[in-house]
């Protein structure tokens, strides 16, 4: 039961429920509720929560395709439910330290996928108006949580003209002496950087929601335990048992992932060189690309999209979801072949539909 100290006047309210509640006066929830919160919904996460699960063909994913409990041969039946370790399972943490060179266990903390651990990090290492700088297009939440929190963010972005690689003399001129924290997706670990990673990408298990955050900085460790402690506590037991039972079979794993991935690489190329309506950069790895909807053959792409969920059952990613351009879309090529290769030539017919309009 979770107890909180509360005036005597509302000790009869609640004396006898098995439950915490927040007891909000009046005009703090008019002015909360009706004003503007700190942290607001993220625009992609909006639009998987609208139409993910309305779509037949999702090509806008950004992982391998999701696994099932019978494709991972795990026998859970003597598993205790009980509360788990709070930096995250000691044999987890031990498989996941021996992917980094020089970490030992006490390095890592096991956390609620990614993003409790991009969240826990920001958190514990900025404070309002600090510097910020996120390497941009990215996922949303690494600038918006620092945003949330009151620093001050600058975009290290990324452009297609130039071939969506970092250009670090503009990296550099946006870092400041107010600078608290940069945040790159590529960068190798070093005492003073943090790497975070999940189950969710190159595995397919984005639904027992594991991650990890990895770094030799024993005070950044502990802060993000001090918080993490304040929300999730510790990870589910089912979820750890699981991770714990793939990365031991990470080889595996890892191999089946790649030769999925190269095949459906070659389709989407193959594809995408017989779009007259769409420009590229062709990504060097991963499982997401950014054509462009080139501007003189459709206006506005946003009519694209809609068209493409209604009436295709297909599913991207808009542009506008990343704060960039919305001619631009992810898409994704994790999926099966034949998802894939479905949702390909319903994005072209899509394109002739818009055009004909």
């Amino acid at each position: 039961m979770c107890a909180c100290l509360i005036p005597a006047v509302f000790a009869s309210i609640i004396q006898k429920r098995m439950l915490c509640e927040w007891l909000i006066p009046s005009e703090i929830g008019e002015q909360t509720l009706g004003g503007v919160m700190w942290f607001k919904r993220m625009m992609l996460e909006d639009w998987f929560d609208t139409h993910q699960y309305e779509v037949e063909y999702d090509v806008g994913e950004s992982a391998v395709k999701y696994l099932t409990f019978d494709e991972l041969g795990i026998d859970l039946g003597k598993l205790p439910l009980r509360y788990g370790y709070h930096l995250g399972l000691p044999d987890l943490r031990e498989i996941i330290a021996g992917q980094y060179d020089g970490l030992s266990p006490e390095h890592i903390i096991v956390t609620c996928g990614a993003s409790e651990a991009n969240f826990a990090t920001v958190a514990a290492l900025v404070e309002p108006g600090d510097h910020v700088v996120v390497e941009h297009p990215n996922y949303p939440s690494l600038y918006e949580v620092p945003r949330s929190l009151g620093c001050d963010v600058s975009l290290f972005t990324l452009t297609q003209e130039q071939a969506f690689m970092p250009d670090f003399a503009e990296l550099e001129r946006l870092v400041t002496p107010e600078t608290k924290l940069i945040s790159l997706t590529h960068a190798s670990l070093s005492p003073r950087v943090i790497s975070i990673s999940s189950m969710s990408k190159s595995y397919g298990l984005p639904g027992i929601r594991i991650g990890w955050l990895a770094t030799q900085a024993k005070e950044i460790l502990a802060s993000v335990l001090a918080i993490r402690e304040q929300v999730t506590i510790t990870n589910g037991a089912i979820s750890e048992a699981v991770a714990l039972s793939v990365l031991r079979r990470k080889d595996d794993f890892i191999k089946r992932a790649k030769q999925h991935v190269h095949a459906n690489f070659q389709i989407v190329k193959s594809w995408m060189k017989q779009q007259d309506d769409l420009e590229w950069i062709p990504p060097q790895a991963g499982v997401v690309t950014l054509p462009r909807i080139k501007a003189e053959g459709i206006s506005d792409p946003e009519t694209v999209y809609r068209r493409l969920t209604e009436a295709y059952s297909s599913f991207v990613i808009p542009g506008r979801c990343f704060e960039m351009d919305n001619h631009y879309f992810r898409l994704g090529y994790g999926g099966t072949a034949e998802e894939l290769e479905t949702g390909l030539a319903n994005i072209t017919q899509t394109l002739e539909d818009v055009k004909l309009r």
